[in-house]
């Protein structure tokens, strides 16, 4: 047996030992496991196999999009029957000869399972895009990102390959032909703005139930009524904040800011609705909570110190805390879904995700220091960051209001 091939079966077998009977798989054992079967499988791979295997893969989402148009993962799910093309064609309106082809390719790719000949079932993947949330993220997918990734090859080129550092001219920008940033601009085309909104569903561990808040306001107890407990800037509207309010119902002056398009008309009970631009001055001074969600990896690194600059000369140096949700990419061994989301967002915004390493150095250039990382949802997923004003940082607000009263 060929060695390597030989050393990848070990290794999955040694992982599928490592945890004892009756023991749930949590995310990173599951995640380690797949990666080992991934790389046997790569390596039973032929190269004319890893052509087509890499070549074929926008042909395979589309043969997924047409199954999800066509509704057939849906019929399938809700059937207590074997299905074919002529069962389905009567319920589509479809033509059964395509439609046979189109079931044939679906269970070729396993995104449904083929029982006889003409007869097909349901399976994890077909029962996954049944679902409407993942209903609409295939078609956000296919039909607002990937003409974009199909265009970032040549947009590299046309920037000799130098890291994105305009926010207004990115692939994005090239493919739909706007001035306007990508949220903008969907925002303003509900065929791609009912699928985003649509795609923002599912559950995940809230930052809330890892960091000890509670803590938090009970070691740093200050005489300050005024002083707003909690200010979220830009994200997930509201929420976070909401989430704050239902388990610390005894804490008071939440904040909410956002742009003005996001918040007009917006009301929320025990919570300040604020207009805000992010790159302007901080309204809120001395808050004792500042949190950021998924909004820095959207912009280069001159851009993300102009927002930590001016959330730094509102901060109390060793009392305001900035809390900011971001993936952090692993210095090593870096998973696909990390590199997608970071591919993603150069597309994109000329954003993106950072390493452990980069963060720091980051915010050490605005004036803040990193405290400590929670990782929140597990290897692939997003981590809490909690950062102070350094003493750096410390001096330079001292220099500006001394600029400032200068006057």
């Amino acid at each position: 047996m060929n060695v390597a091939i030989a050393s990848h079966l070990r290794e999955i077998d040694n992982l599928g030992r490592s945890l004892p009977s009756g023991t749930k798989w949590d995310a990173e054992a599951r995640s380690n496991l797949r990666r080992a079967a991934q790389r046997l499988v790569h390596e039973l791979e032929e190269p004319s196999d890893i052509v087509e295997r890499v070549c074929f893969q926008a042909l395979e989402t589309a043969q997924i999009r047409i199954g999800v148009d066509l509704g057939i993962f849906r019929m399938l799910a809700e059937s207590d029957t074997l299905l074919g093309p002529v069962q389905l064609a009567d319920r589509i309106g479809a033509d059964p000869v395509l439609l046979e082809r189109v079931l044939r390719a679906l269970a070729s790719i396993g995104a449904i399972s083929e029982v006889g000949e003409g007869s097909y079932i349901s399976n994890k993947t077909s029962e996954t895009f049944a679902i409407p949330q993942h209903t609409a993220e295939i078609k956000w997918y296919f039909d607002f990102l990937t003409p974009v990734w199909n265009h970032l090859p040549k947009w590299l080129a046309q920037t000799k390959y130098r890291t994105p550092v305009d926010s207004a001219h990115t692939a994005f920008h090239h493919v739909y032909k706007t001035s306007e940033d990508s949220q903008t601009f969907i925002s303003k085309h509900p065929e791609y703005n009912n699928h985003s909104a649509s795609n923002l569903g599912g559950t995940r561990t809230s930052w809330i139930d890892i960091y000890p808040i509670q803590d938090k306001l009970k070691d740093e107890e200050r005489k300050n009524e005024t002083s707003s407990t909690f200010v979220e800037i830009g994200g997930g509207l509201q929420r976070e904040v909401s989430t704050l309010i239902s388990r610390f119902p005894h804490l008071s002056l939440f904040v909410l800011q956002h742009s003005p398009a996001a918040v007009s008309n917006l009301e929320l009970d025990g919570i300040e609705v604020i207009a805000h631009d992010i790159l302007e001055p901080q309204p809120i001074r001395g808050a004792r909570f500042y949190y950021l969600r998924h909004i820095l990896y959207r912009s280069n690194d001159l851009d993300c110190i102009k927002i930590l600059d001016e959330l730094r000369l509102a901060m109390t140096p060793s009392y305001s805390r900035l809390l900011i949700s971001e993936h952090i990419v692993p210095a090593e061994g870096a998973s696909t879904h990390i590199t997608h989301q970071d591919f993603n967002t150069m597309a994109l915004t000329g954003g993106s995700e950072r390493t452990e390493k980069q963060w720091r150095a980051l915010l050490e250039k605005a004036g803040l220091e990193i405290k400590q990382i929670w990782q929140v949802n597990g290897e692939d997923g997003e981590c809490l960051i909690e950062a102070m004003v350094s003493e750096t940082g410390r001096i330079r607000n001292l220099l500006h209001r001394t600029r400032s009263s200068l006057k």
